[in-house]
């Protein structure tokens, strides 16, 4: 039995950037993170959540590209990350 976990964190005036400390949470299966102030680039380690299957980043200020890496959206079932 594996746990999975998700973590929101929407609509809190958050601000700064996301650490890469992030893709750790391997068992992570929704980050929700919208409706925030985070900037700055979305982290490579993201690409590490193999269970990740939604990822809502919309309405924050990202700049760059979405990290790159042939399994990133395999199990992805969502994404919002428009601003």
């Amino acid at each position: 039995f594996m746990r999975k976990g998700n973590i929101n964190l929407s609509w809190n005036e958050l601000r700064g950037s996301i650490g890469e400390a992030l893709g750790n949470l391997s068992h992570l299966n929704v980050l929700d993170l919208r409706e925030n102030e985070f900037h700055g680039s979305i982290p490579k380690s993201l690409t590490s959540l193999s269970s990740l299957e939604n990822l809502h980043l919309d309405n924050n200020n990202f700049s760059g590209e979405l990290p790159n890496s042939p399994f990133f959206f395999y199990n992805i079932v969502q994404v919002t990350i428009a601003n």
